[in-house]
C-alpha cells in the first residue's frame, strides 16, 4: 500500500492510527472532513481509505459507501463499539471493513493486513482483466485486417492470417501494428 487517505475530525485518532500503521514507504494524507476527502479523491488515487466516523460534516457512513462503490480503494470505517455490530452487515455487503473504537492495536494490524491482501489481489485481477480486454481488442483488429485483405487481395481467411503472421515475424513488430498498417494502407 502506497497511498493512504485518513479522514478524522480529531487529531487524536490520526496520531493513534499513524502509530499503528506499519512503518513503510506509505504516503499518508490526513484530512478533517468529507469535502476534503472528495477533493483529494478527484486529484489522486489511494490504496486505502480509513474513515473515523463521524466526521464534522457527515456521519462518515455514506462517505465510506460512496468510496467503496466509486473506487478500487480498500475502505476501513472506525465506528463506536455500539454502532460497529449494526453497521458491519451493511458495510460488509459493500466491501467496507468496520472496526470498533477504541482501537485495539493487534486487531487494527490484522485488519490492515487483510486490506493489503485484498488490495493486492484486486490489483492483480484488474491487471488480468485489462490484459484480457487488450487481447480482445487485438483480436477484433486482426479480424478487421483479415477482412480487408480478403476483400482487397481476394485471398482466403487462412492466407490472410498467415500473411499477417509472416509480416509480423519478418518486420519484427507485433501483429497489432501490422494490422493497423494494413487498415491505414487500405483506408479502412
Amino acid at each position: 500500500m502506497n497511498r493512504i487517505l485518513l479522514a478524522s475530525g480529531t487529531t487524536k485518532i490520526i496520531q493513534v492510527v499513524t502509530n499503528f500503521l506499519p512503518h513503510s514507504s506509505a504516503d499518508i494524507i490526513s484530512v478533517s472532513n468529507q469535502k476534503l476527502v472528495q477533493r483529494y479523491i478527484k486529484e489522486r488515487d489511494f490504496d486505502l481509505g480509513i474513515i473515523n466516523a463521524p466526521l464534522p460534516d457527515s456521519s462518515g457512513i455514506d462517505l465510506a459507501l460512496e468510496l467503496a462503490q466509486a473506487s478500487s480503494m480498500q475502505i476501513m470505517l472506525l465506528a463506536k463499539d455500539e454502532l460497529e455490530e449494526k453497521l458491519s452487515s451493511q458495510m460488509k455487503e459493500n466491501g467496507v471493513l468496520v472496526l470498533p473504537k477504541p482501537l485495539n492495536r493487534s486487531l487494527f494490524e490484522w485488519a490492515i493486513n487483510i486490506l493489503i491482501t485484498s488490495h493486492n489481489r484486486l490489483h492483480y485481477l484488474q491487471k488480468q482483466n485489462d490484459d484480457l480486454k487488450q487481447q480482445i481488442k487485438d483480436l477484433k483488429l486482426i479480424d478487421r485486417a483479415k477482412l480487408v485483405l480478403i476483400t482487397y487481395l481476394k485471398i482466403t481467411e487462412p492466407e490472410a492470417h498467415r500473411f499477417i503472421e509472416k509480416q509480423a515475424m519478418d518486420q519484427r513488430i507485433t501483429k497489432r501494428e501490422i494490422c493497423m498498417n494494413i487498415l491505414k494502407k487500405y483506408d479502412y
